[in-house]
């Protein structure tokens, strides 16, 4: 039996970058549907960053 299978070590995803056609559709399936929390919206010029996290 390895570490792993007696879950001495979980795999936990801790940052990661999703590319999206619509932001706004998005945000909204993000904090609506999979209960998400807006952390940041920043534009600069046509850009923009949004970070969405848990609680």
């Amino acid at each position: 039996m390895t570490d792993y299978d007696r879950g001495k070590r979980a795999m936990k995803i801790k940052l990661t970058s999703v590319y999206v056609d619509n932001q706004e559709n998005a945000l909204r399936f993000y904090t609506d549907v999979l209960g998400f929390t807006k952390k940041a919206d920043f534009s600069n010029g046509p850009y923009r960053w949004l970070t969405v996290g848990l609680g």
